[in-house]
């Protein structure tokens, strides 16, 4: 057990574990302060511009980050090929989004707010993809160089400062000025990253750098002299980049419009705000919990991913993963059951009627957690991603369907229903595809398993 403890601790997974952890409680204690700091319309005002922002932020890099940890992760033993993959996939994810940036100030500028006060919020946000963005490639570094602590300080270290921002612009009652200071909360912890911490982002060969390399020749970086950049993707390669990233937009995007499609449906449907409030109450704590698979596959992803062709090494790691989720996410979902009385009456008492909805969404915690969550990034490791796309159209035409229907019928509880159902039925496609995946088409192995 000491041992396995000291395994974990070296490769840095309790790192990002428990980072993962802090930053769930510091953004929700932040985001208690800030409802109660904020007067009602200010925060509607601000939810509003948010919800703008989210629904772009789908599109952000057009998927280029999902290119990156997956190339990335493939070409562990080969840095310069990682260099050359990360500043392709920087340089036009930045450009998509700053396109998206003169999106949203079109956006402002023709729409019509319902919302007073929405519109010069959104258009403060604009440059916020970018920055969401540019932090999402710096982690990305970190975990395909294997560098789970360096990945861990900087997740808990933005989340700690984008909450510190937002209280004090919560104080200060402006809403212009609390977007400023989220910006410089992100600005403040990326100079501190490439100051303190990776100074190599602007060294010749560096992410931020324009400049290409004239010679191959010299490779120490503590030499004076000219250092080569690493050669640009080919076309193929690009080929490759684009076709991951694309596919998981299409995939990332689908899942994204399901968390919104529930709240949509019961607005309109039952047409009862407090009925609404009810249900994204009993969502908190499930959604929320999703951390937990997150954390495990954040960390394995890159030695998976390297090792995709491994039948024998994949196969008893991916038994290892499946079983350990089982077990984690099992607890989590008996307990969040069995306690959703007293977790009630602590955090949300005036919400006791939501219980029943809670109940049902931790039970589908459980399937999503570990089928639907893990078998969806294993098959994107294993460049399955037309598959991901298909099941994920069936899951979002069943969850339309079966939202429609269940509402009417059971009320709130019927979207319950029906987003647990979806997780059920997506997790087991894809699990049972990875299954048939892995013991018909991949060749064997004669390696050992590692013991590491």
């Amino acid at each position: 057990m000491f041992n396995a403890i000291k395994k974990l601790t070296s490769t840095g997974f309790l790192h990002i574990f428990s980072s993962e952890v802090l930053n769930k409680i510091i953004v929700s204690c932040s985001g208690i302060i800030i409802v109660n700091f904020l007067s009602k319309e200010s925060y509607g005002i601000y939810s509003y511009a948010m919800n703008i922002l989210s629904t772009f932020l789908i599109f952000s890099g057009f998927g280029a980050t999902s290119a990156l940890i997956q190339l990335g992760s493939e070409h562990l033993e080969d840095p310069k090929k990682q260099e050359s993959i990360t500043r392709f996939g920087y340089r036009f994810g930045v450009a998509v989004n700053l396109l998206m940036a003169g999106a949203i100030l079109v956006f402002c500028r023709f729409f019509s707010f319902p919302i007073s006060g929405a519109r010069e919020v959104l258009a403060l946000l604009c440059l916020m993809p970018v920055c969401y963005f540019t932090i999402e490639t710096i982690q990305i570094y970190f975990r395909i160089h294997l560098q789970n602590k360096r990945f861990s300080y900087l997740s808990t270290g933005i989340a700690f400062a984008n909450s510190l921002m937002l209280i004090i612009g919560a104080l200060s009652q402006n809403l212009s000025v609390l977007v400023i200071l989220r910006y410089v909360a992100y600005l403040s912890v990326i100079l501190i990253v490439i100051w303190k911490v990776q100074p190599f982002f602007l060294t010749r060969r560096g992410l931020f750098s324009g400049k290409r390399a004239i010679s191959e020749k010299n490779t120490d970086p503590a030499s004076s002299l000219p250092m080569a950049l690493p050669a640009p993707l080919t076309k193929a390669e690009k080929k490759d980049f684009f076709s991951i990233g694309f596919v998981a937009l299409f995939n990332n995007s689908v899942s994204s419009l399901l968390y919104i499609i529930d709240g949509w449906l019961i607005g309109s449907i039952i047409a009862d705000p407090t009925v609404l409030a009810d249900y994204h109450m009993a969502t908190l704590i499930p959604f929320a919990m999703t951390f937990v698979p997150s954390a495990i596959i954040t960390y394995a992803y890159p030695y998976v991913a390297s090792r995709r062709n491994d039948k024998r090494w994949l196969s008893h790691r991916l038994k290892q993963l499946y079983g350990a989720m089982a077990i984690v996410n099992g607890l989590i979902s008996a307990v969040l059951c069995l306690f959703a009385p007293l977790i009630f009456r602590l955090l949300f008492p005036a919400y006791a009627s939501a219980i029943p909805i809670f109940r049902v969404l931790s039970v589908g915690f459980f399937f999503s957690g570990t089928l639907r969550i893990l078998s969806g990034n294993v098959l994107v490791m294993l460049h399955r991603l037309k598959v991901n796309s298909v099941i994920a159209v069936i899951s979002g035409v069943l969850n339309i369907v079966l939202d429609y229907l269940w509402i009417k019928q059971f009320g709130s509880i019927g979207a319950a229903y029906a987003t647990t159902a979806i997780y059920i039925i997506s997790g087991m496609l894809n699990t049972g595809y990875v299954v048939y995946y892995v013991h018909r088409h991949l060749s064997g192995d004669n390696q050992e398993i590692p013991t590491k």
